[in-house]
């Protein structure tokens, strides 16, 4: 059990909680009796496997109940039963990568409690022409803003996505509009890759056909960082142009990789 793992939100007066044991879900979700300020703590203890809420009273009232139950609370089921859960996040900047891949930056409310593992993905979701569009996007490093960020205390309220705009398309080219300040609704993490699967391993390829580049950078950093068995790490990148390749390059020196370049 880690932060990475328990996902909370503060919405006016509901207290959402979800614990991620293995494959399935824990959930806490209640209306609370009172109000109570947004900023709630979340602690942690790993190696009991204990979790904590602590909330805020905004009144000095005692408190005979924690709330009423809401919908689903209390229940332990499949992570693929529990379905996804949105919350409205705020555009903090929008930067130019390359001519068509923006580093978009949003920030959780102060409320909400949300760490992305490696090797998983959210969803954004926005309304276009009355329909609910909702794509998967793996968020990135934040050192790609720049090598010399300087990490703040309000760092882990913030998501990067490293999105490429597709002229033609019907979602990038409205996620590309959004104007800083708007908002985007964002939802949990979902995925199943688990960090154990990159210990003891020796030689690794990362196979970004298909996929994106995006869903590698977190899992090139964590590999280089935190694998003592490592030798060998190979990316295969496909693309259908030569300035692609070079997109790819200047991304490369963005994360402070060392990159080689080879014609085979």
């Amino acid at each position: 059990m880690n932060s990475e793992w328990v996902i909370a939100d503060i919405q006016e007066c509901t207290l959402r909680g979800e614990i991620i044991v293995k494959d399935f879900s824990y959930l806490i979700h209640v209306e609370l009796s009172y109000a109570v300020y947004e900023d709630m703590i979340v602690q942690i203890s790993e190696k009991v496997g204990k979790v904590e809420f602590v909330l805020k009273k905004k009144e000095d009232l005692s408190w005979k109940k924690l709330g009423q139950p809401l919908k689903n609370h209390n229940s332990f089921v499949k992570c693929t039963d529990r379905g996804l859960y949105y919350r409205k996040c705020k555009l903090l900047s929008k930067t130019n990568v390359t001519h068509d891949t923006r580093l978009f930056c949003v920030e959780l409310p102060p409320g909400t409690h949300l760490q992305v593992p490696v090797g998983h993905h959210l969803y954004l979701k926005q309304t276009i022409t009355g329909t609910e569009i909702v794509k998967p996007y793996t968020p990135v490093l934040s050192c790609l803003v720049s090598p010399f960020k300087i990490l703040s205390s309000n760092d882990k309220a913030q998501i990067f996505f490293m999105i490429k705009i597709y002229p033609g398309g019907l979602f990038t080219p409205v996620l590309d509009t959004l104007q800083i300040g708007d908002y985007i609704s964002l939802s949990n993490p979902e995925g199943i890759f688990r960090k154990s699967q990159l210990e003891d391993v020796e030689d690794l390829l990362l196979l970004a056909a298909g996929t994106g580049f995006t869903p590698m950078v977190k899992l090139l950093n964590y590999a280089l960082s935190n694998s003592a068995t490592l030798r060998y790490l190979s990316v295969l990148e496909v693309s259908c142009s030569f300035r692609g390749i070079q997109n790819l390059f200047l991304i490369l020196l963005q994360i402070n990789y060392t990159v080689e370049v080879t014609d085979e």
